[in-house]
């Protein structure tokens, strides 16, 4: 059996969900479906598919509140090359 994710991931991905959603409600639906597998009993490479699913959101969702921020503060959320 596999052991449920820590309660600070399931925290974090609740305050990701929330800045997706406002950004684009699409991916805050898309998200959502894989906070649900992420936090279900199902194989580790389902759950890794959709560990990069919420990562190419989460790129998604940083680009575009790059584009509304100061010039000064773009590229500061993750330097391009660079992982979280």
């Amino acid at each position: 059996m596999e052991t449920p994710q820590p309660i600070t991931t399931t925290q974090w991905l609740g305050r990701a969900h929330a800045l997706v959603r406002n950004v684009d409600p699409i991916d805050g639906n898309e998200l959502k479906t894989a906070m649900g597998v992420l936090g279900g009993q199902r194989g580790n490479d389902v759950k890794d598919a959709y560990a990069k699913i919420v990562a190419q959101i989460l790129y998604r969702a940083f680009a575009i509140a790059e584009l509304s921020a100061p010039a000064s503060a773009q590229g500061a959320f993750i330097a391009a090359g660079e992982f979280f």
